[in-house]
């Protein structure tokens, strides 16, 4: 939830506040450094969640078709969200072809969007961890 919550701060930060910094490099850079490193840290953050509370949900039986679902779906995210970025860009930037004067908000809040909803799902494994017991939060190895 950490994770998902670092990710909806640097995508509204690239949004709203970089685009504040144009005229001053130093700041912007800054910003936006600092920005890629949070960015960073919360891709660690989820897999580092992800990975390891596959066994604790699904039967031992299943587990390798369960990681290959979970690649699976990764896999379609790489294909679809490039795509689903490009027409949120033309939607949004009617008649600029210059990728420098594109204005990227709208793309970076669908991003931050992405980030609520992986939020929201953090929250409702929290729910079912507590009432099936699940242990998500609890070492796989005791």
């Amino acid at each position: 939830m950490i994770g998902s919550l670092l990710l909806i701060i640097c995508h509204l930060t690239f949004a709203f506040i970089l685009p504040m910094f144009k005229g001053n490099a130093v700041g912007g850079v800054v910003v936006a450094y600092v920005t890629i490193l949070v960015l960073g840290a919360s891709f660690s953050l989820v897999p580092a969640a992800l990975w390891p509370s596959v066994p604790k949900l699904v039967d031992e039986k299943i587990i390798g078709s369960a990681y290959a679902l979970i690649f699976w779906i990764q896999n379609i995210g790489l294909w679809l969200f490039p795509l689903l970025i490009g027409k949120v860009l033309e939607n949004t930037n009617p008649g600029v072809d210059d990728p420098v004067a594109l204005n990227y908000t709208w793309p970076l809040v669908m991003l931050a969007c992405l980030g609520v909803a992986a939020l929201i799902i953090g929250i409702i494994l929290k729910r079912v961890d507590a009432k099936k017991h699940l242990g998500l939060e609890e070492p796989n190895i005791k």
